[in-house]
């Protein structure tokens, strides 16, 4: 149970609030630097084979995610996130069971209505970034009224959110899902990781990574780093979960935050899916349009 207030901390311009916890310490912190706030992935609940058809490996794979940031930025009119991963933002050349064959990251998806992943079906804003997966929208870009599918079958993937955890905690593993402590809390059993339709409502580019610097935010880092950002004004206001996950399954990652004009108190878990283990955030950086330098 959530049992803190956000307090308001206002750092030469950039109001944010500092992440809340629950009474049990929070397993991933939030951190904020450089107008970028990071929150951190498992470093071990990875999946891979180390050959074809050979056996699972977990922890410490080329699908390792490490972690996540998001920046807003108003005056630009950005909404920018950056991944921290063993696996480039086009993905790559794996071994599978039956052959070596390109894995991808499936689309990013933005959940703003409070429900699970599943039940979202639809309402959901997803973001095409890499040509390189099997995306059944045509072009990269932001798209509204987002429905889901799953890759994972063609990619020798997860069936089920359960087997993929139950094959991490086997090999002394914890699965994590960034700022979701059980993945099944938002996923349920859906492996759904691509859009399969949308609207087409804005661009999406690269991000500036100049101020990025997960070296100093996280623990461990990934041997890759990637980012792309949409423009704010095309997404609602209030609580959202931003969610990334492999085409294969092997990993996943996720955040959950507020998108406002103003810091606000954190609403009660209750509005959030009803989430009792996951850390949330609140007024998501708010840069000033009168800048201040820092």
């Amino acid at each position: 149970m959530l049992n803190q207030i956000a307090r308001n901390i206002v750092v030469g311009g950039i109001v944010t609030a500092a992440c809340i916890t629950s009474t049990s310490a929070m397993a991933f912190g939030a951190t904020l630097t450089n107008d970028w706030i990071y929150i951190s992935d498992s470093f071990n609940d990875s999946t891979a084979r180390g050959f074809i058809g050979g056996p699972t490996v977990v922890g410490g794979t080329a699908f390792e995610t490490y972690g996540m940031a998001l920046r807003v930025d108003d005056e630009a009119d950005t909404f920018s996130f950056a991944i921290s991963s063993n696996m480039p933002a086009d993905g790559g050349i794996y071994p599978q069971l039956n052959s070596n064959g390109h894995i991808g990251w499936g689309d990013f998806f933005l959940n703003f209505t409070g429900r699970s992943f599943p039940d979202a079906n639809g309402s959901l804003y997803g973001i095409r970034f890499s040509a390189a997966n099997g995306s059944g929208v045509p072009l990269l870009g932001l798209y509204a009224n987002a429905t889901t599918k799953s890759v994972t079958a063609i990619n020798d993937g997860w069936s089920t959110v359960t087997s993929y955890m139950n094959t991490v905690t086997n090999s002394n593993g914890t699965p994590q899902m960034g700022a979701i402590a059980d993945h099944r809390t938002y996923m349920g059993e859906s492996t759904d990781n691509v859009m399969a339709s949308g609207t087409r409502i804005g661009d999406v580019w690269a991000a500036d990574l100049s101020t990025l610097d997960f070296g100093a935010n996280l623990a461990q880092t990934g041997t890759h780093t990637f980012g792309f950002s949409v423009s704010r004004s095309l997404l609602p206001e209030g609580n959202f979960i931003a969610s990334l996950i492999q085409e294969c399954f092997n990993d996943a990652v996720a955040f959950i935050g507020r998108h406002e004009p103003e810091a606000v108190p954190v609403p009660e878990p209750s509005t959030i899916l009803g989430f009792a283990s996951v850390a949330l955030f609140g007024g998501l950086l708010k840069r000033k349009r009168a800048k201040t330098s820092l």
